[in-house]
């Protein structure tokens, strides 16, 4: 029998840098860089994206840090140029004046911003450089930005990685982002991977779960209150993020479906055996698990940039 050769995919991940400015306590490439440096350039960019006809989700980032290439707003202003739906998610520290007003003019659909805290202190310990204060500046100032130019894209979020480090802070995390104007927050698992803090000890199912699910509902009725949208990325309901979820290798393709493809920074490409399917996804140099519904993909709680959905 012959091969049936998969679909063009319709969702694509595209690690545009390998390296990152933060040193984040859960992230494999913190403790054990496999690849030399490398920026996508704008130039491959445009061949990857010349492959796939029916793109029409992008999300721009692997485990690197999306703003350390300076031609992620030509990349993406390429992508909606095709009527691509654009986003990435970032620690922000990067994000200076020019960049905020570069991706609001490049049309870039969501920016996704990894805290991990609403203290100092613990951004420190979990994501490895001092820039807390700097990072709520610098998204402050993207979405006054937004309101001074009438623009309502990208819009901006927070992103939580749950573990028995940060959890606590949760409730924080929302009042953080009801004082300077963002509208949603999410809180994604953390998948282990025995290093940093990214091991079961962190996890907020075992001998943890009962404080797992107050604390999440109190940030629930607090996000209520504020009128801040409050969701959890890979579990269908907030409180099954307090339930426990497959460990997995941050490197490791295991939990990607069958029909997923994918390039790495050194532009190599794997072709899984799998049936076409209508959502196949093409992932460049990514290291996150595959969708699990239609309208979400599970983050893994290793990268700064972490790829949910």
């Amino acid at each position: 029998m012959s091969a049936v050769p998969l679909a063009s995919p319709v969702e694509a991940y595209f690690e545009v840098a390998n390296r990152c400015n933060s040193k984040c306590a859960t992230c494999p490439l913190t403790f054990d860089p496999q690849e030399r440096a490398h920026n996508l350039t704008f130039e491959e960019f445009v061949k990857l994206v010349e492959q796939l006809p029916h793109l029409k989700r992008a999300v721009m980032h692997g485990i690197g840090e999306p703003l350390l290439n300076r031609d992620l707003p030509s990349m993406v202003r390429h992508l909606k140029q095709r009527d691509v739906y654009v986003l990435f998610n970032s620690n922000a520290a990067l994000l200076t004046d020019a960049r905020q007003r570069a991706l609001i003019d490049c049309g870039l659909d969501e920016f996704r911003v990894s805290i991990d805290g609403s203290t100092p202190e613990t951004y420190i310990k979990v994501r490895g450089i001092a820039a807390f204060e700097l990072v709520i500046a610098n998204v402050a100032a993207m979405v006054h930005l937004k309101r001074e130019l009438g623009e309502t894209n990208p819009r901006i979020s927070f992103w939580v990685t749950g573990m028995r480090e940060n959890l606590p802070e949760l409730p924080g995390v929302i009042e953080l982002a009801a004082r300077i104007g963002v509208d949603e927050v999410y809180l994604q698992r953390m998948v282990f991977s025995n290093i940093g803090l990214a091991v079961e000890e962190q996890s907020i199912f075992r001998g943890y779960r009962e404080e797992a699910e107050r604390i999440i509902a109190e940030a629930e009725t607090l996000a209520d209150r504020l009128g801040v949208t409050f969701r959890g990325s890979g579990a269908p309901t907030l409180p099954q993020m307090a339930t426990r979820c497959p460990a997995v290798s941050p490197r490791s393709p295991a939990s990607r479906t069958a029909t997923s493809s994918w390039a790495t920074t050194s532009r190599t490409a794997c072709q899984p055996r799998g049936r076409a399917s209508a959502t196949s996804s093409f992932e460049i140099g990514c290291t996150a698990p595959s969708r699990t519904t239609p309208a979400e993909i599970v983050g893994w709680a290793g990268a700064c940039s972490a790829a949910p959905s």
